[in-house]
């Protein structure tokens, strides 16, 4: 885990086709790693980029970004470099742990089936950690 107080933090999102035993896609046919692989986020209004890393293959495009956060935690998600990056402000108003997605497209995949989710942990606690 990765414990940080800076403004801006990158992850980078690594993802792969690997036809079967992957941890996404409806048969398991992709492969997704995040670095850092959790964060825990110190500051307020911290930027967050998730970018696809440069190994990525450029098939690849971040097309969404959901939450379950129910109090505004998370404002402004923008798309950047053809959707291969999506940064978004984190508030970090209060402690919380909310389950995020981003949503990958696989353009060469059938429509119906070339979205994904892609789930990095981050975990808000405004102020210190000892």
């Amino acid at each position: 885990m990765q414990k940080t107080d800076a403004k801006q933090i990158n992850i980078k999102l690594s993802v792969a086709y690997v036809e079967f035993g992957g941890n996404a896609g409806t048969n398991g046919q992709y492969f997704y790693a995040f670095n850092p692989s959790s964060v825990y986020i110190l500051s307020k209004d911290v930027s967050m980029n998730f970018i696809l890393s440069d190994n990525t293959d450029p098939r690849f495009k971040i097309v969404e970004f959901l939450s379950s956060d129910g109090i505004d935690q998370f404002k402004n998600p923008q798309h950047k470099a053809d959707n291969r990056v999506l940064s978004v402000t984190n508030k970090n108003a209060s402690k919380q742990v909310i389950k995020i997605s981003i949503i990958v497209r696989d353009n060469e995949a059938p429509l119906t089936d070339g979205f994904f989710n892609c789930d990095p942990q981050v975990l808000n606690s405004p102020g210190t950690w000892d």
